[in-house]
């Protein structure tokens, strides 16, 4: 029976999916192994509220730069023909550079309103720097679907290698000088800046991309064509960057800076498992199952596989959290964020969902169910955002707050479960 195991195993890393996700996990495992190693000199170096000025000022470039590209760079992979996948990415990077642009006119025009609204004077100046971020974040998504199409993982495990050292490297460094304010954010951005720009070397020098392809008639052809991407889909992502920013500013008004900064920080952590092992499936799993699905296959077979294998992982890597995690905090990064291991233990099952299901986000994408999708999610983050606005409103302990975010997300990842398994088995 052993021996049936091992050869299964073998069989899996064999075969094109297991070598594609071998490699992503190779370069996602590097990168989160750098900031996890990082991260207890980080916890010494800067305070709770410093991770919370970082906090809102990553909610609010993502905020915007999830919405950048319109969605239309997830139809980057759908169609069968290269030359309209290039004019598909054409038209996702006129729309980041709208997108930037307004983002511009809104930090500019809004600045002083913006940071009332965070409950952070502080946050004022960096707030400059969101349209840059947008910017970068927008050019980097599409360039990183366009790696996964043409099938180009090993590129995209380099990438993760190289933002992960430059990111981390520069919050050191500027940590340890004492001396300028807005480390974190530095570091994310010089992060951020290198892995773009890399990225967009490699596609356009060594992939030889020509603009001659790219021609107007076929950007409007495919507007028109994935017109329900930035109808649904990216209104979707819209409320669901809403959700999430909007309860990070109500965080920071009603609990502080410093609670948002535990907050923040214990999720982010706990988030890296789901950002390695998968981040790295669902970038191989979204292209393996488009063609599976284009040929009739069995969807909801390959789906489930992969859950079942990230089930088991997902205990693995948050039960000791579950139990411990206030000691694993305390005694890893310094007494001052024992309170976030608190909040590691109530945030375990929403990670978990959130580790088991990300595989399964593009099914509604693939299956063309973006409007139901959009109508389910947005009932749910309406219901989640006025949730925490009222129990924060009526002055409820946070760790009550953060106890009822995690049983309302828990049962959304149920629903979402079943409701995936019905949408595939219709084909």
């Amino acid at each position: 029976m052993i021996q049936k195991i091992i050869y299964k195993i073998k069989g899996e890393f064999k075969s094109e999916f297991g070598k594609n996700f071998f490699t992503l996990f190779t370069g996602m495992g590097v990168s989160q192994i750098i900031p996890i190693v990082v991260t207890p000199i980080l916890t010494r170096l800067f305070t709770p509220a410093e991770f919370g000025l970082l906090a809102l000022f990553t909610s609010t470039s993502l905020f915007m730069s999830n919405i950048a590209t319109m969605q239309y760079d997830s139809a980057i992979m759908l169609p069968e023909k290269e030359k309209e996948a290039i004019n598909i990415m054409a038209l996702a990077l006129i729309s980041v550079i709208t997108i930037t642009m307004l983002t511009l006119v809104i930090v500019v025009v809004f600045n002083i309103a913006l940071c009332k609204l965070m409950g952070n004077t502080e946050i004022g100046f960096w707030l400059y720097f969101v349209p840059l971020l947008v910017l970068l974040e927008g050019i980097f998504r599409i360039l990183n679907i366009w790696a996964s199409r043409r099938k180009q993982f090993k590129r995209l495990a380099l990438r993760n290698i190289n933002q992960a050292v430059t990111t981390a490297g520069t919050k050191v460094v500027i940590g340890s000088l004492h001396t300028i304010n807005g480390g974190l954010i530095i570091g994310s951005l010089v992060g951020q800046f290198t892995a773009t720009f890399v990225l967009f070397y490699q596609t356009i020098i060594k992939d030889k991309l020509s603009g001659s392809i790219i021609t107007i008639k076929c950007i409007l052809y495919n507007a028109v064509k994935y017109k329900e991407f930035p109808i649904f889909a990216n209104f979707q992502n819209l409320f669901d960057m809403f959700k999430e920013t909007g309860t990070r500013y109500i965080i920071s008004n009603f609990y502080g800076t410093a609670i948002l900064g535990s907050y923040s920080f214990t999720l982010g952590l706990l988030q890296r498992p789901t950002q390695l092992i998968g981040g790295a499936i669902s970038q191989v799993y979204y292209q393996k199952a488009a063609n599976t699905y284009n040929a009739h296959g069995n969807l909801w077979g390959l789906t489930m596989k992969l859950m079942m294998r990230l089930t088991i992982f997902s205990f693995v890597i948050y039960l000791p959290i579950l139990l411990y995690g206030q000691e694993i905090f305390y005694f890893v990064f310094g007494n001052k964020w024992k309170t976030a291991g608190l909040y590691a233990q109530i945030l375990t099952p929403w990670l978990v969902g959130t580790f088991i299901l990300q595989v399964s986000s593009r099914i509604p994408q693939i299956v063309n169910k973006q409007k139901v999708f959009f109508i389910i999610g947005t009932i749910f983050n309406i219901i989640f955002f006025l949730g925490v606005l009222i129990l924060s409103m009526l002055k409820f302990d946070f760790i009550y707050v953060l106890s009822c975010m995690t049983i309302l997300t828990s049962v959304f990842y149920v629903y979402l479960l079943f409701w995936y398994k019905k949408i595939t088995q219709i084909n």
